[in-house]
């Protein structure tokens, strides 16, 4: 289950994680408008309209670069939208 919050006063959205050691990250997310349907094997699913800008929005400008895991937690990885919770 996904749960996403969002502020009454902005166009931003956000999810609250939990990193692999137990910190507590936040992840903002855009305003994705419009929405389109994508068929996956019988399925539709919402998805924005605007993949690139989704993905620079989670990944940062520069998403295609290979970002080893193994020598990356969830906060030093760069991912461009994700903070730790105050």
């Amino acid at each position: 289950m996904l749960i996403m919050y969002k502020k009454a006063d902005s166009n931003d959205r956000w999810i609250l994680e939990t990193s692999e050691h137990g910190q507590k990250l936040k992840s903002s997310y855009p305003k994705y408008d419009p929405w389109c349907s994508a068929d996956l094997v019988g399925h539709l699913f919402w998805v924005p309209c605007t993949p690139k800008k989704a993905v620079e929005a989670e990944y940062g400008k520069q998403w295609y670069l290979d970002q080893s895991t193994s020598k990356n937690s969830l906060i030093t990885r760069g991912i461009a939208n994700r903070t730790k919770n105050q």
